[in-house]
């Protein structure tokens, strides 16, 4: 058996959010709301698997791949935003009678589909759907429910055709919980209800720090907070909360965020990448990066005052702040990069372009590949441009094209290499190393180590040349470019 699942909601009854998110994306628990119907999916026996994207498409694949973190083989198709599932079911060129399960990939529900399932086979002809506390589930099965794919539609009814003549089939009752996350009350209520255990069977995958007063917190990798929760909630990857933080009732914090000092957090959500100022007091709010919604009120601001609330790339030059500049994490990759270290890059562009140029006919003359190679960073670490290299075996002479992206502040001259995802670096005196270092264009690891090196090499270089005093361990690190039995010629493929 396979699965169609319809994930095309354009989320407009979610604004503002829909600004950030399509429903399918929208992080529960810190996870990506698709992701648990492919859980679920999973622990059901089913492999195959027809996802139908609307907005956003390319983040939702980018996100899922093939499957493979779920045992399933998945299959994209695109669709307008909200179209009704008779029209996508018709271009899905499905076997007529091989059965399917139809359902909503944009719903949170406790497991369910297993159960489903196995009544559904009962009835082969006749139309299946199923409720959970009065409310659809937005599943049924193909082929008995050929006839009726309106079910699917968005926003969910009970019985969209039914009259009085013509009855809807079987309804099967389940026990569970569901949030359709139709309204940015209900948004907030799935995260809460999740951080605080009252979802049946759907467990934090993270580790729980309990605190003497009852209070707690699922705790991710890479979390920096000392403080105490009077309430209980979640903390995604890689966020830092100063100790001052107070955090009372329910509460979700996204990963690679900063809540600074002074903070009260209470029944609120704060949504991946955001800096939270200062003394700020929220209650029943939602915050993503410069959104502040409040529940309370019913309404939204749009911050312009990085001070308060900030996407996380800008926390770093606000004024006041108690964090330190390498304490931004590595979410932040568009760091300040010292005027020295530009000015430098520009003195050696400079200098160096006659030698460019002759790297550059040489490689023309002798080769028919390009002259230089590319490397798009994607990772945690560095994101939005393409680092080039000469396709030559010095390395330092190689990576002379990148000192334009010094020039541009992307890189600073030293420091980590840019090709190494944050949590692949090594722990430095008992904080998490990463967090915020300086990503370089030439550091050992650039210059001493293949691409392909182990990981546990990389890092053992990396400690041991940080652990280095003094600033001219930088120019013996040059030198011993061109002490290498190294020359000027084709880098082998």
């Amino acid at each position: 058996m396979q699965a169609i699942i319809l994930a095309n909601r354009s989320g407009h009854e979610l604004a503002p959010l829909d600004q950030y998110y399509c429903p399918a994306l929208l992080p529960v628990g810190n996870r990506a709301l698709i992701e648990y119907t492919l859980d679920d999916l999973s622990n059901a026996g089913i492999t195959q698997v027809k996802l139908v994207l609307g907005t956003q498409a390319g983040d939702i694949e980018a996100l899922l791949g093939k499957g493979e973190r779920w045992g399933l083989d998945i299959d994209y198709f695109l669709c307008k935003a909200d179209e009704p599932a008779s029209e996508v079911i018709s271009r899905l060129q499905l076997t007529p009678e091989q059965p399917a399960l139809l359902l909503r990939g944009d719903i949170l529900r406790t497991p369910v589909i297993k159960a489903f399932i196995g009544f559904a086979k009962q009835f082969p002809k006749e139309l299946v759907s199923a409720k959970i506390a009065g409310m659809p589930t937005g599943m049924i099965m193909l082929p008995g429910a050929s006839a009726n794919l309106d079910h699917l539609n968005w926003p969910l009814i009970a019985h969209p055709s039914a009259t009085a003549c013509k009855p809807q089939g079987v309804t099967l009752v389940l026990h569970g919980h569901q949030h359709h996350l139709d309204s940015l009350n209900d948004y907030l209520a799935a995260n809460l209800n999740f951080a605080s255990n009252r979802l049946a069977r759907l467990k934090p995958l993270q580790r729980f720090q309990a605190n003497e007063n009852g209070g707690g917190c699922y705790l991710a990798q890479k979390v920096v907070f000392n403080g105490a929760a009077n309430g209980q909630g979640m903390i995604g990857q890689c966020s830092q909360l100063d100790d001052n933080v107070r955090l009372d009732g329910d509460f979700v914090i996204g990963e690679h965020c900063l809540i600074d000092a002074g903070v009260q957090l209470s029944d609120s959500l704060v949504l991946p990448n955001t800096y939270v100022g200062r003394d700020l007091n929220l209650h029943r709010a939602i915050v993503c990066q410069r959104l502040l919604i409040n529940l309370e009120h019913q309404g939204y601001i749009s911050i312009e005052d990085e001070s308060l609330i900030a996407p996380n790339r800008a926390a770093q030059h606000r004024q006041g702040s108690t964090f330190k500049a390498n304490d931004i994490n590595s979410t932040d990759i568009n760091n300040r990069v010292r005027l020295s270290d530009r000015l430098l890059a520009l003195a050696l562009l400079l200098l160096t372009l006659p030698l460019q140029l002759a790297i550059g006919a040489y490689l023309a003359i002798l080769s028919r590949r390009p002259l230089v190679s590319s490397q798009h960073l994607t990772n945690d670490r560095v994101l939005g441009f393409r680092l080039k290299r000469w396709q030559v075996t010095n390395p330092l002479l190689a990576s002379l094209p990148g000192l334009t992206q010094v020039l541009r502040g992307k890189l600073a001259l030293f420091g980590d290499s840019p090709d190494c995802n944050a949590d692949c670096s090594p722990a430095d005196n008992g904080n998490l190393h990463g967090l915020g270092a300086t990503v370089g264009l030439w550091g050992p690891v650039q210059l001493l180590l293949p691409n392909d090196a182990p990981l546990e090499e990389k890092q053992l270089v990396a400690l041991s040349f940080n652990a280095e005093p003094g600033k001219l361990k930088y120019l013996r690190l040059m030198a011993s470019c061109f002490a290498q039995p190294a020359r000027l010629s084709r880098a082998r493929a």
